[in-house]
């Protein structure tokens, strides 16, 4: 099967979630796991692969096991996008090549349950209880790339997943927008971001929220600042921040730096939402 093939698999798994759960009187608990089922296809070619590996008997253990009765109707619709969005990036990456992880993140644990089945639950239901809907094709990416990248266990997953959870859309693309500045400091060029602040010597800012949000980054070691020490808002220089550690991990899992990137996951609002936040930032002789 073509990957165009997958992705037609994927569009019917959603319309056929979609009709369930808006025409059905009575929610059944076999309605996200007949959504999986429908979005991994038949069992030859890319999609047989995807189903057949550990990490899709991982996703299709975790939604037999989901109790939809227990969910409201916005997120049983939030957990299946979020799975479906899932097999489709695995498709996705193992159809150019790409290596599910080889450490002990998919084998079993004395409990019976793996490293994978707990992440892959923990991703759910942090979906499940994501209200701002942009940021919900970052955790299908999460689901599915956690599989694939060995530098982080169970544990310092949890543990980033519980910092990605308490970023704002607008904070997780901003990580993107200072990431800017790391890859020009690598590549020792300029920063097209502005070298002042907006909110200094102004006593009702309208941008005061927005380096808020900023500083909050900083102070969760989202975001470095490389010229002094970030007190208060008024000290927050775009031009000096830069994205690192965690954030990097954090804009690699979720790949909200691919925003800019032909996706058909992502919507049109997602790049104009970081064009208009990035316009906020750049110098005025840029």
């Amino acid at each position: 099967m073509s990957y165009y093939g997958g992705y037609m698999n994927i569009r019917r798994a959603r319309i056929y979630a979609k009709n369930i759960l808006e025409n059905s009187q009575e929610i059944t608990g076999e309605v996200i796991s007949s959504s999986v089922n429908s979005a991994l296809g038949d069992s030859t070619g890319i999609s047989g692969i995807v189903s057949k590996s550990v990490w899709g008997k991982s996703i299709q253990t975790l939604a037999n096991k989901l109790d939809p009765c227990q969910l409201t109707e916005w997120e049983k619709q939030r957990v299946t996008n979020c799975m479906i969005s899932a097999i489709d990036k695995v498709k996705e990456r193992m159809n150019n090549g790409d290596k599910l992880r080889e450490d002990d993140f998919f084998k079993e644990n004395p409990d019976g349950k793996t490293d994978a089945e707990e992440v892959f639950e923990s991703i759910v239901i942090a979906s499940q209880r994501e209200s701002q809907e942009m940021k919900q094709i970052f955790y299908g990416n999460m689901l599915a790339n956690i599989g694939f990248i060995s530098y982080l266990n169970a544990d310092e997953f949890n543990f980033l997943l519980k910092v990605f959870e308490k970023l704002t859309y607008r904070q997780c693309l901003l990580l993107a927008i200072f990431k800017s500045n790391t890859l020009a400091k690598i590549n020792r060029i300029n920063s097209f971001l502005k070298n002042s602040n907006p909110i200094v010597g102004v006593v009702d800012s309208k941008d005061v929220i927005l380096y808020q949000e900023i500083m909050d980054l900083y102070q969760k070691s989202l975001l470095f600042n490389d010229s002094n020490i970030i007190m208060n808002i008024k000290d927050v220089i775009p031009s000096n921040l830069f994205t690192y550690g965690m954030g990097m991990n954090i804009l690699e899992l979720a790949e909200i730096d691919k925003i800019t990137e032909k996706n058909e996951r992502l919507t049109d609002k997602h790049l104009k939402d970081l064009k208009e936040l990035t316009k906020l930032f750049i110098k005025e002789n840029n």
